[in-house]
């Protein structure tokens, strides 16, 4: 059947997302939901085929969101990308088509990563405002001081309104390296 993972694609933002195009091949499994309501998640399961004679050099798809009800005069797009190209490891990843998010330009590529049997992220949080920097939008991949620098964006939420995904028991593991220190 082949190698298989989920993509779980996180919508943190105040619009829908709409599936605009979507393409693949030698993949078995590359099905995107039509849309993402605003602050939902979904999970899309990717697999890989091994049959006999296939080059997996090849193996690849793109899925292309608009992001619906977003004010300005052009579309915001991006597109969600699996690529075993280049020599390199199969990998998926986002391109930012016409949507910048802090940090990232528009035209940047966020590479994700692929886990067999595993899961990997997408997130993407915020709402449009074109004087914030990177029009008020964050992701994946972010700096280091990221608190500090979405300070405009957290404001003055409750601790329990933020989403901070890939943090379970955080709190538990620094009190063990507390503890061991």
């Amino acid at each position: 059947m082949g190698d298989a993972g989920s993509l779980v694609l996180v919508n943190g933002t105040p619009y829908s997302w709409q599936l605009t195009n979507i393409h693949s091949y030698q993949l078995v499994q590359w099905s995107f939901p039509r849309a993402i309501p605003p602050f939902s998640s979904t999970a899309v399961t990717v697999q890989r085929d091994d049959a006999p004679l296939r080059d997996r050099n090849q193996d690849g798809g793109e899925a292309t969101y608009t992001i619906i009800g977003a004010p300005g005069t052009k579309p915001l797009m991006f597109q969600v990308q699996a690529r075993a190209d280049n020599g390199l490891p199969f990998r998926l990843q986002v391109l930012l088509q016409s949507v910048a998010a802090q940090n990232k330009p528009v035209g940047s590529l966020i590479t994700l990563g692929w886990v067999v049997r595993g899961q990997t992220n997408f997130v993407f949080a915020g709402s449009y405002n074109p004087t914030a920097t990177g029009t008020g939008f964050v992701c994946n991949d972010m700096p280091s001081a990221w608190m500090q620098a979405s300070l405009p964006l957290l404001g003055s939420r409750m601790l329990r309104q933020i989403c901070m995904p890939g943090t379970h028991d955080s709190g538990e593991l620094r009190s063990r390296v507390a503890c061991v220190s």
